[in-house]
Order: structure tokens, then C-alpha cells, then sequence
């Protein structure tokens, strides 16, 4: 049962049948109530309407719930879900161009996929000669920043598509070692380098 009673910014003192409520607040001031079974209501003129219902009633269980007993081995486990991208069948291909200066670099790396299926979600592994410092990259997520790294995907070029591509970069600083690395890896999968 709802009943809803409109004040209008008077004092007021509602009498409903069957209402149980306690304790409660309206517009932050507490309101007086009583928990029996015709409840009456002193509301203030700072509320203009309130909204009375009737909680619906029920009986306790005759008896108590089954209990069951815990199973006596544990349940069968299965393997966690791998996190490794999918592995690109058919190959891939990467070319590396460096642009050096100084004490510092960049990188453009052109990754393609010379598989029939597309690639969804990838990782390029590398590793930088010595004295070489990734500072920052972009189109990829990189994790390392001197020897072994891995650029991931991002969001905008997740799928490679087949016979598709993707460029990725970096900015590095070195101390003299120009090298570039010698093999790269998309997904696990060793890729012939241009």
C-alpha cells in the first residue's frame, strides 16, 4: 500500500494503518515514528510531501533450512585464461628505421603481418644494443626501457588484419652505440626484419 500525502508547508500529523518504519530522516530532519501497527507521523512544514508504503509482512519458516554437507574433494580446476596475444600464423615482417643524432635517436618501426588471419592483440619483441634508453614511444605500450622490450598494442591498432600493418616508434637516447637490434618477435613468432 503507498499512500502519498501532500502538506503543502503545513504541520501535520498523518495517521496510516499498517505503516513500520522507524527512524528516519526527511530532507535531513529526523521524523517521529512509532512501530506499531497504526503508526502515526508529527511532520514538520519543511516537507511538502511525503510518501508512505506498507512493508510487506511474512511468516517465519516453519523449520530451519536443509544443511548440506561440504563436498568431500575440491572442485575440478582448469587452467587460467592465457594473456599472451595470439600467435600471427604465416609470419610477419618488421622494418626498422633509425634516425640518430648526437647523444639520442628515434626509431620507426613498421610491423606487418604475413599471415591469411588477422592478429587480434599483439606484443613486438626486441632487444636495444647497450648504451640505448627508450624516453618515451608512441602507437605502442612499451615495457623496459634499455635491453629487452615489448611494445603492445593499443587500442586504436589492436587487429592487424591479414597482410595489414601497423607503425609504431620510439625516442632513445645512446651513448654511442648506434646499433639497431638484431631480431624482432611478434607474438612469440620470429619476424624476418628489412
Amino acid at each position: 500500500m503507498n499512500k502519498v500525502v501532500n502538506l503543502h508547508g503545513k504541520s501535520s500529523t498523518v495517521n496510516i494503518n499498517g505503516v513500520h518504519f522507524t527512524n528516519f530522516t526527511v530532507q535531513g530532519k529526523p521524523v517521529t515514528s512509532r512501530t506499531d501497527a497504526d503508526a502515526t507521523w508529527n511532520i514538520n512544514s519543511y516537507v511538502s510531501n511525503i510518501t508512505f508504503a506498507t512493508a510487506p509482512t511474512s511468516q517465519p519458516p516453519s523449520s530451519p533450512p536443509p544443511s548440506s554437507q561440504p563436498p568431500s574433494s575440491p572442485p575440478p580446476s582448469s587452467a587460467p585464461p592465457s594473456s599472451e596475444p595470439p600467435v600471427p600464423a604465416g609470419g610477419c615482417a618488421v622494418g626498422y628505421t633509425m634516425n640518430a643524432w648526437n647523444d639520442g635517436f628515434t626509431a620507426a618501426i613498421h610491423i606487418t603481418n604475413g599471415g591469411t588471419a588477422p592478429v587480434n592483440g599483439w606484443a613486438l619483441t626486441f632487444t636495444l644494443p647497450s648504451g640505448q634508453t627508450i624516453t618515451s614511444g608512441w602507437n605502442a605500450t612499451y615495457s623496459g626501457s634499455t635491453g629487452q622490450i615489448s611494445a603492445r598494442n593499443v587500442t586504436y591498432n589492436a587487429t592487424l588484419p591479414a597482410g595489414g600493418s601497423t607503425d609504431i616508434g620510439f625516442q632513445a637516447t645512446h651513448t654511442g652505440n648506434t646499433g639497431t637490434p638484431s631480431s624482432f618477435a611478434l607474438n612469440g613468432v620470429t619476424c624476418t626484419v628489412s
